[in-house]
């Protein structure tokens, strides 16, 4: 720069010429991005269960390329282009002119921000993910797996009902059978006690044996006798918050209710008394982010019960098992296609778009600490060179390299322990709203909050050691002599 100012050329010339190298960069990496994200764009999309489509006719996309061209261009060149030719030809050409730590204050002060980014980044994550392992791991109340539902979209009437569960039971893999909504089918309507009072009350109808098929806990009374015809039209079974509502006196069990329901036969709606002859073990049937709400469980054979069907099963071998299956839903000859899913799988869709959120966090937590990381190696690499004569002098006057070590990577070590706790702090405060929308939350732990700093500190140290201990062990008459 000092030669081309000599030779008449203006600082404007100079800074057009640093920019046109920052641009020729930028469209390098640009082009490269393109190209890893044509490769990456399918597991993206397997991976947000959307498909995002590049096309390359569109002008708003160019529009978007050269939009970050230019920003990109501007926010990383502009400043040192300004800063270099700020300095006189003669500054320029002396060695000892511009240091290189003559700005490690500011560089620091960028690395610092990194840092912080990354901490908020990774502290999100481990929160994220542990909250996520807690819902995916908490116990549902009842057995969802060896479970498989059979979507039926109403298009099988009683006897085909009836003769498709007795083939089924027939089949060796198969334990139980049983109708009725899995999960995520109940409503709410208002119900009354005997006093007249009234409570909004989630009912889901059931068929079958519902309850020993799911093998939701009875802690009291007893479930249905689907041989008794009174069980099957004046008795209901509740759960534990329904008893906590309620206020019910002796367990609940005995108690009689009244509510308006609708007979889809005659679309006429009636009151219905029941009694409560059970109470189970509260279960999730919603999403794992709302509290477990109050449910009665009741016996009907007019709702549509039978749009699903459970098949509790113990195969390993679920293809064969499911080929069994489809013959047999074939053979009733309905016009509904076999439709099935594993309960299972039907649960993991409530948690499906928060664990994508959290994996998604993992990844962009990596890769920002992978930038931060080769940020502060540049930053150490730089200041090392800039000390090369203050480390000598000092190894020359008994300093070890352990001592030299210990003293320049304790800066780095404040560096990163303050930026790690301005991360923890920022992250802490966000991440309290995400979990405000979960009513089931994980205890955090110190190691929790304690993980993402620790690893920043590490990432910090590995990253300026290489740099600090090759200047620390270069022969200090080598350094001293070039001086």
């Amino acid at each position: 720069m000092g030669i081309r100012k000599i030779q008449g050329a203006s600082r404007k010339q100079i800074i057009l010429q640093l920019l046109l190298e920052t641009f020729t960069i930028v469209s390098v990496a640009i082009l490269l991005g393109g190209v890893f994200l044509e490769f990456a764009l399918p597991h993206m999309n397997h991976w947000i269960q959307y498909e995002v489509m590049l096309d390359y006719t569109s002008p708003q996309l160019y529009s978007i390329f050269a939009s970050v061209l230019v920003v990109v261009t501007l926010a990383a060149g502009l400043y040192p282009a300004y800063y270099i030719t700020s300095f006189s030809p003669s500054s320029l050409l002396r060695s000892d002119s511009i240091k290189p730590t003559s700005r490690v204050g500011l560089i620091k002060i960028l690395v610092g921000i990194q840092f912080v980014i990354s901490t908020m980044l990774l502290t999100a994550t481990v929160i994220m993910q542990k909250q996520m392992d807690y819902l995916n791991e908490k116990d549902l109340g009842l057995l969802a797996e060896g479970v498989l539902v059979i979507n039926a979209n109403s298009k099988i009437n009683q006897l085909q009902y009836e003769s498709f569960k007795k083939d089924l039971l027939d089949l060796p893999e198969v334990k139980k059978v049983a109708a009725g909504p899995m999960p995520d089918r109940s409503f709410s309507t208002p119900v009354k006690n005997r006093y007249g009072e009234s409570f909004d009350i989630n009912i889901t109808y059931v068929l079958d044996d519902y309850v020993d098929l799911l093998d939701i806990e009875i802690i009291n009374g007893r479930n249905f006798d689907f041989e008794n015809l009174t069980d099957m039209t004046q008795r209901v079974i509740i759960n534990e918050e329904a008893l906590k509502l309620l206020g019910l006196p002796n367990g609940g069990v005995g108690e009689y209710f009244s509510f308006q329901e609708l007979d889809l036969s005659t679309f006429m709606s009636g009151e219905r008394r029941v009694e409560v002859i059970g109470i189970v073990k509260d279960f999730h049937y919603r999403s794992l982010r709302d509290k477990i709400q109050p449910l009665f469980l009741v016996v009907s054979e007019t709702k549509g019960l039978r749009k699903q069907i459970g098949i509790r099963y113990s195969s390993r071998d679920t293809q064969a098992l499911l080929n069994k299956i489809s013959t047999l839903w074939k053979a009733l000859d309905t016009d509904s296609p076999f439709s099935y899913a594993f309960l299972t799988d039907e649960y993991d869709k409530f948690n499906s778009s928060d664990n994508r959120l959290a994996s998604g966090f993992a990844y962009i937590s990596y890769l920002a600490i992978l930038l931060s990381a080769l940020g502060l190696f540049s930053l150490s690499n730089l200041e090392a060179k800039g000390n090369f004569k203050t480390i000598s002098i000092k190894k020359v006057l008994g300093a070890s390299t352990l001592l030299l070590l210990r003293q320049y990577l304790g800066s780095y070590f404040m560096m990163s322990l303050g930026a790690g706790l301005v991360g923890l702090s920022i992250a802490w405060w966000l991440i309290q709203e995400w979990l405000q929308h979960f009513t089931y939350r994980f205890e955090v732990n110190v190691l929790t909050v304690v993980l993402p700093v620790v690893m920043i500190i590490f990432v910090a140290a590995s990253s300026v050691f290489y740099n600090l201990q090759s200047a620390a062990s270069v022969n200090p008459i080598e350094n001293l002599r070039k001086e």
